[in-house]
């Protein structure tokens, strides 16, 4: 399967090593995945369009995204959408952040193009009196490259290793105690 991931310009930084983890994990499973990502803003018109043409070429199955970011309106339509592209929208906070009526509207029009997975069951149960596809989803860390054995480092989900005591720092400033 072709998945395409959208980073957006996150408001904190685990948001893109959640997509990063995804991504690994899909790579892993077999899956090709192409980034859309957040700085692509930053190019010049000419690496634009040549992302335009890769993104086309690759042909995805579906999108992926981190809650809304991945709908953004270009030419009266929503992108993904627009290229008859479905999209998975994850849900770690309250996803009715960011949702305003047109998104409401145009995800009750084209309820087979949206699927939310939704971390916490109060918000999914709300999620699902307004929309057709929604579904729970489990909070997980990636694999902890802390973790080694008899050291007594582990990582938190934030990408940073924590000690027993949970003193913070980055995996090669922590020494393991003896």
């Amino acid at each position: 399967m072709n998945i395409c991931i959208y980073k957006h310009r996150p408001r904190a930084d685990v948001t893109i090593r959640i997509l990063e983890a995804y991504k690994e994990a899909l790579e892993r499973l077999g899956h090709r995945v192409f980034t859309l990502s957040y700085d692509a803003g930053e190019a010049t018109p000419e690496e634009v369009r040549k992302l335009a043409v890769r993104f086309v070429d690759f042909n995805a199955d579906l999108a992926l995204c981190y809650g809304f970011s991945a709908m953004p309106k270009i030419g009266g339509g929503y992108f993904f959408r627009k290229h008859g592209i479905p999209l998975v929208l994850l849900c770690f906070e309250n996803p009715f952040f960011g949702l305003d009526n047109e998104l409401i509207q145009e995800i009750r029009s084209h309820p087979d193009y949206y699927h939310f997975f939704v971390w916490d069951s109060w918000y999914l149960d709300k999620l699902r009196e307004l929309f057709k596809n929604c579904h729970p989803i489990r909070h997980a860390a990636r694999i902890n490259p802390c973790l080694r054995a008899g050291s007594g480092l582990r990582r938190a989900h934030t990408g940073l290793c924590t000690d027993e005591t949970g003193t913070l720092g980055k995996p090669q400033s922590l020494q393991p105690r003896h």
